[in-house]
C-alpha cells in the first residue's frame, strides 16, 4: 500500500478533483483506514456518510464524521480549528461545490468558502496538519478550466486530479507548469467492481 499521506504534506492545503464521485469515495477510504492521523471529515454532500450509515464502509476508530449544515457550520469549524491546532490531523471537506451551495444565499459565499479554508490552512501549518478539498469537475479535458472560479491558487496548494484506471486509482499532479507526478494506488476492497 502506498502512503498516501506523503502526497499531502507537500503543502497544508490539497485540491482533489475528480469526475467519477466514486472514485472519491474510494481515496476517502483507503486514507481513513490506512492513516494513522486523527481525520475530521466534513460531510457537504452526505455522500461519504451514506456509505458510512448503510454500513458500506466501516467506520474507523480516528474518524469524526461530520453531517454539515449552515446552522451547525460555525461549531464544527470551532472545534476542527481547536482540533487541528493541538494535533497533527487530515480535514476532509467534502465537497467544495456543496460547501458553496450550502451558503450561496451569501453575497460573499465565494470569499466566505476561501477565507473558511484559509482559516484551517493558518491552524493547520502549526501542527502539520493537512486539509484535503475535494471538488468534482464535469471533464478532465479541461482540467484547469473547470476547476471551480471561487477555488484561490495559493502557494499553499497543491492539486491533484484522481481517476480509476483498471484496480487502480490514479492521482496526478497538475497544473503542467509543474513536474507531473502520478500516484497509484491499489485497491483491495469490496467496493471496487
Amino acid at each position: 500500500m502506498t502512503n498516501i499521506t506523503k502526497y499531502f504534506e507537500k503543502n497544508p492545503i490539497n485540491l482533489i478533483t475528480y469526475t467519477d464521485p466514486y472514485t472519491k469515495t474510494l481515496l476517502m477510504r483507503e486514507l481513513i483506514t490506512k492513516s494513522n492521523n486523527k481525520i475530521i471529515y466534513l460531510d457537504f454532500d452526505l455522500l461519504f456518510s451514506g456509505y458510512i450509515n448503510a454500513d458500506i464502509i466501516k467506520k474507523s476508530q480516528n474518524l469524526s464524521l461530520f453531517q454539515i449544515q449552515k446552522q451547525t457550520f460555525e461549531d464544527i469549524m470551532h472545534k476542527t480549528i481547536l482540533e487541528i491546532s493541538s494535533k497533527k490531523t487530515i480535514v476532509i471537506i467534502d465537497s467544495i461545490n456543496v460547501f458553496y451551495n450550502v451558503f450561496t444565499e451569501r453575497n460573499d459565499v465565494g470569499r466566505f468558502v476561501n477565507t473558511s479554508i484559509m482559516l484551517l490552512t493558518k491552524f493547520a501549518k502549526i501542527s502539520n496538519s493537512i486539509i484535503l478539498v475535494n471538488t468534482f469537475i464535469p471533464s478532465k479535458e479541461n482540467l484547469g478550466d473547470e476547476i471551480p472560479k471561487y477555488v484561490i491558487s495559493s502557494e499553499f496548494l497543491s492539486k491533484f486530479f484522481l481517476e480509476m484506471k483498471k484496480s487502480f486509482l490514479t492521482m496526478i499532479t497538475y497544473p503542467k507548469e509543474i513536474p507531473e507526478e502520478t500516484m497509484k494506488i491499489e485497491i483491495d476492497s469490496e467496493l471496487v467492481p
